[in-house]
């Protein structure tokens, strides 16, 4: 617990910092504390000009929802919002053919797949 205190103190001098914002984040998740980490991966991904913090912080606010269940809408907007934000980067296509792999619609899954396949970079 000394490490989330130790966070939180340095957060509360400095709320706008996307590194502190993150910081916090990881440490709600880690405790699967998903609703408080939601909203710091968020608050980090505002507070911040850089893509590819942005782009990290968004998909791991979808793996928090996916893990909550029952918000599926959310969890593809937030998957095609990274591939919009970043279109070279190919983990958001994985994870959005994977969802829906999972929810049983198999055509979108392709489609993410393939699209994955034509666009991204994976050097």
């Amino acid at each position: 617990m000394s490490e989330l205190n130790s966070a939180l103190l340095e957060y509360v001098y400095d709320t706008e910092n996307p590194q502190k914002n993150l910081r916090m984040a990881s440490l709600y998740e880690g405790m699967g504390q998903l609703a408080g980490a939601i909203s710091f991966y968020t608050r980090a991904a505002e507070r911040t000009i850089d893509r590819n913090l942005q782009y990290y912080c968004i998909l791991k606010t979808a793996r928090c929802f996916e893990q909550q269940q029952g918000r599926n809408n959310t969890v593809r907007g937030l998957y095609k919002h990274c591939i919009y934000l970043l279109p070279d980067r190919p983990e958001a296509y994985y994870l959005l053919s994977r969802h829906y792999e999972q929810i049983t619609e198999y055509s979108d899954s392709y489609l993410f797949a393939e699209l994955a396949l034509r666009k991204a970079d994976f050097s």
